[in-house]
């Protein structure tokens, strides 16, 4: 995520891997021009029966990714995104 190794939940992989349904990422940001909101649906996220959850939750990050790097400031780290250095990733 952003060029480093993050930690994020894991469910929408597991359960879309699982079900053998899709993930279809989306986002709600502020219009620019101060009419409302604009809705971004991503293209869907289809993972393989034999893949790991962390290879669908990539392809959610990166289209996330996308969007923060277009919204920088309607973007808030709630958590830690990136571990200090040394800290195991879970």
């Amino acid at each position: 995520f952003f060029g480093r190794t993050t930690r994020v939940p894991g469910g929408a992989a597991t359960l879309a891997l699982r079900t053998g349904s899709p993930v279809v990422p989306a986002a709600l940001v502020r219009d620019p021009r101060g009419r409302g909101y604009l809705a971004h649906i991503g293209p869907p996220i289809v993972g393989s029966k034999g893949d790991d959850a962390s290879v669908v939750m990539q392809g959610i990050m990166s289209w996330l990714e996308g969007i923060i790097r277009r919204y920088p400031d309607q973007w808030f780290m709630f958590r830690r995104m990136w571990p200090v250095s040394g800290e195991p990733l879970l």
